[in-house]
C-alpha cells in the first residue's frame, strides 16, 4: 500500500506492518460492535453509567495490544503532518 503526502512525497506501507495490523482487526472490530450494541442496548432516557464504566474497563484492557501497533515506514509520513499541523 503507499501513501502519497501532501508534499508529494510517496511512503510504502509494508506488508510485515500490515500483518501486524490485521491480526489485531478482531479486536478492533469487536470494541466497535462492544460500543455500538451498547449504546443501542441502553433504552432511551436511561443513565449509560454502566455501560460506560464496562466500556472502559474493556477498552483499558485492549489499550496496550491496539497501541502496540506501529508503522516504522510510514514515520517520514507523521512527521511531515506534525509539521503542517504546527504550521498552521
Amino acid at each position: 500500500m503507499f501513501f502519497l503526502s501532501s508534499l508529494g512525497k510517496v511512503y510504502q506501507l509494508q506488508r510485515e506492518e500490515m500483518a501486524a495490523a490485521e491480526a489485531i482487526g478482531h479486536e478492533v472490530d469487536f470494541m466497535l460492535r462492544y460500543c455500538y450494541m451498547g449504546m443501542l442496548g441502553v433504552p432511551q432516557g436511561v443513565n449509560q453509567r454502566d455501560l460506560m464504566k464496562s466500556f472502559r474497563k474493556t477498552s483499558l484492557e485492549k489499550q496496550e495490544l491496539i497501541e502496540s501497533v506501529t508503522f516504522p515506514s510510514l514515520g517520514g509520513l507523521e512527521h511531515e503532518f506534525a509539521a503542517q499541523s504546527a504550521s498552521s
